[in-house]
């Protein structure tokens, strides 16, 4: 890429073939490559009182955005003694603490499925044709416990599976028009930072091809034949879409 100043990035655009710049704190973008203009140095007694303000405001925003955080993550302020204080001060709290959130979520999203899952497998350990549940084989799959079992693990292999994958669309949806600003990334970051802006709700479909890989497995009444060929369909299908689209 181009050299350009700071707080810009060069963009490579597929369509055009050419770069375009990208603006990290307004979110903006311009075909134009940006020019660094170096700050004059005058004495203080030459500034205008313009100029004053505009520094003034230039350090109060930097004031708010690089504060001191624990862990690189929670503002580190007093917190208030009144009530509208404290209020502002969990909002803020639940603000800092969402990439946190997000960070474990995704992590744990692929543990989650699959001890939900171990409560589905089922398999003919004895040769006897008796399908039992290998997490506790002392079940009879189809029998009164194991279906009581198996409906609450379907329920929350759906709602985990799809939920999480809408929670993130919906999250970076909510944010399209704020993506390139420093809160936005900061909050935010771990979910699109690795795709391009047009792609950047593409964890969501990541989501859902590991949702799909681990539910093909889990039909009971499938030959294990079958249920193969399904998860290779699922493969080649998500491998087909990562190159066609090059998120």
């Amino acid at each position: 890429p181009t050299v350009v100043p700071t707080g810009w990035e060069a963009v490579w655009s597929e369509d055009y073939d050419r770069y375009y710049y990208y603006n990290l704190a307004e979110g903006t973008s311009t075909w134009s490559r940006p020019v660094y203009v170096p700050t004059p140095n005058i004495s203080p007694r030459f500034h205008k009182p313009d100029e004053d303000a505009h520094q003034a405001r230039n350090y109060d925003y930097l004031s708010e955005t690089l504060e001191y955080r624990v862990c690189g993550i929670w503002r580190l302020k007093p917190w208030p003694s009144h009530g509208e204080g404290r209020r502002a001060a969990r909002v803020a709290f639940l603000q800092d603490s969402l990439g946190a959130l997000i960070s474990v979520t995704l992590l744990t999203y692929p543990v989650v499925l699959q001890q939900l899952s171990a409560f589905l497998r089922c398999d003919d350990l004895s040769g006897t044709g008796e399908m039992v549940l290998l997490l506790a084989p002392d079940l009879l799959c189809g029998g009164m416990a194991q279906t009581r079992l198996a409906g609450v693990a379907w329920l929350g292999v759906a709602l985990w599976g799809v939920g999480i994958p809408a929670v993130v669309y919906g999250l970076c949806f909510s944010h399209s028009s704020t993506i390139g600003k420093f809160d936005s990334r900061v909050s935010l970051g771990l979910i699109f930072a690795q795709y391009e802006r047009r792609y950047f709700c593409w964890e969501s479909v990541v989501l859902l091809v590991r949702f799909a890989a681990v539910t093909t497995s889990l039909s009971p009444a499938a030959p294990r034949e079958m249920r193969l060929v399904l998860l290779l369909a699922v493969g080649n299908v998500a491998s087909f879409m990562h190159h066609a689209s090059e998120p």
